[in-house]
């Protein structure tokens, strides 16, 4: 057993974010696992595309491709307008 006054070694510890050490991370100072997690999402996203334009290149449907994403794009920009 532990004394009574002893810290528990468990315990979360509180940590001093005014520190120069401490590393702030986010907009606001803090790490967000929702930052983390769509950081990681818009990664594959990305990979996502260049595959998928590789592909469009070795099928040789690389118009038919370009012209999906630009009026993907178009669609994308007038509903923002209409819903805004």
């Amino acid at each position: 057993m532990r004394p009574r006054n002893s810290p528990d070694p468990t315990a979360a510890r509180e940590i001093d974010t005014m520190s120069p050490d401490f590393d702030h991370g986010g907009r606001d100072g803090i790490i967000h696992k929702g930052d983390r997690l769509m950081s990681t999402k818009s990664s594959i996203y990305k990979f996502l595309r260049l595959w998928n334009d590789v592909s469009a290149v070795k099928k040789g449907k690389v118009g038919k491709r370009i012209g999906r994403r630009v009026a993907g794009k178009t669609t994308g920009r007038l509903l923002r307008k209409l819903f805004k």
